[in-house]
């Protein structure tokens, strides 16, 4: 059982979160606790919508872990180099533009087509899902050369998500990766020695906690953090780290239950009212992270082989996703127009089904033949960096 092997069961249970909750806005707004409208006083229904359960349909949450182990691998990569130079740094940058965007290309060429053949229609999206995205992702109005410049430019640079709704994440990404490059530049410095290093890794991330007000950059930091401790062989306390990961855990599910009060929530806090829910999302990812460096029992669950097999191609099936739903959706106008829930199953299948293998196909025929190449160009003067972990630091959203 390799260390990265159950980084990519996590991955796949997170990619299914996120299915379940856009599926979700396809069927039933009852499935969401921050569009539910029903009686809180007791019974199933509090049981399934306002309790931990709810986390089953949280993407937001399975987003904030995402970033977290994003940060925690892009930091464990780039700290492998004992003398990380401003040269590797801006080499680390580029190889990772290209991890995160090639993949795109191939994601926005299947878009054009579906849309070219017509198979591509938003409009039969329900209410819901329009409340959520807009109209603005799906901009059929778009020629080939868009498709191709949206994914190299203006998704990384720009933000813009034209057509695919997941894109927004690609810029902060792009650029999160580049600051936590940097941070490691600064942390890694051969001039600190000792314990020195030590505070001052710790330090800094405290400092950048404290500063940020933005749950994915809290995320990513805390990513960084779980490395430095990991470089710093501070794992050994485990007792310690394990009450500090049940309370951030513990925290976790306590937002999760919804912002009225109700059995599983007295005090009336939660998902949807607290302006913090998604830091205390991030600060969850990391207790969960750190209960799994710590467990060999859930890294052995993790490591399951479906779970590696979803987790690997993860990405390319999180970009695609949204494309199988929108053509889903389509088909089972046709299959069932006058049954609603034969419809929505039939939805919940093919999107299921039509993620798993558009997503796998993406994955093989571009994201792994990427990843190969880069992990044979040098990286300036310090060639044999990140060459073992570049695979593993996938985008996560």
């Amino acid at each position: 059982m390799s260390r990265d092997s159950y980084w990519d069961g996590l991955r796949a249970l997170l990619l299914f979160l996120v299915l379940n909750e856009h599926i979700a806005r396809m069927l039933h707004p009852v499935l969401l606790n921050s569009e539910v409208l029903i009686d809180n006083s007791g019974g199933i229904d509090v049981a399934l919508f306002f309790s931990p359960i709810q986390l089953l349909f949280n993407g937001a949450a399975a987003v904030s872990v995402m970033f977290c182990l994003t940060g925690y691998l892009i930091s464990r990569s780039a700290f492998k180099s004992q003398n990380l130079l401003s040269f590797d740094v801006i080499i680390l940058f580029l190889k990772r533009y290209l991890r995160i965007c090639t993949p795109i290309v191939g994601a926005m060429i299947i878009t054009y087509l579906a849309i070219a053949t017509g198979v591509f229609e938003p409009q039969r999206l329900s209410p819901l899902f329009i409340t959520t995205f807009g109209y603005e992702p799906f901009n059929l109005d778009v020629s080939f050369v868009d498709m191709i410049k949206q994914a190299l430019v203006t998704s990384p640079f720009l933000m813009n998500r034209d057509n695919n709704p997941m894109l927004w994440v690609v810029s902060v990404e792009l650029y999160a990766s580049f600051a936590l490059y940097l941070l490691c530049l600064i942390t890694t410095n051969k001039w600190l020695k000792g314990n020195i290093q030590i505070m001052v890794s710790l330090s800094v991330c405290a400092v950048l906690i404290c500063l940020n007000h933005h749950e994915i950059s809290i995320a990513f930091v805390l990513g960084h953090t779980l490395a430095v401790l990991e470089r710093f062989n501070l794992l050994r306390h485990r007792k310690l780290l394990s009450v500090i990961a049940t309370i951030a855990l513990g925290g976790f599910l306590f937002v999760l239950k919804g912002g009225e009060q109700n059995p599983f929530n007295f005090v009336g806090a939660g998902v949807h009212q607290l302006d913090s829910q998604y830091i205390v999302y991030g600060w969850g990812g990391a207790g969960l992270m750190l209960l799994i460096m710590l467990s060999k029992r859930c890294q052995r669950c993790l490591s399951s082989k479906p779970l590696q097999l979803v987790g690997k191609a993860s990405y390319s099936m999180l970009l695609i996703h949204i494309i199988a739903l929108v053509i889903a959706t389509k088909w089972g106008a046709y299959v069932a127009p006058h049954d609603v829930v034969y419809q929505y199953m039939f939805v919940s299948i093919v999107t299921y089904i039509g993620t798993f293998w558009l997503g796998t196909g993406l994955y093989l025929a571009i994201e792994k033949p990427v990843l190969k190449l880069l992990t044979r160009l040098p990286l300036g003067s310090n060639i044999k960096l990140v060459t073992a972990d570049l695979p593993n630091a996938h985008p996560t959203n």
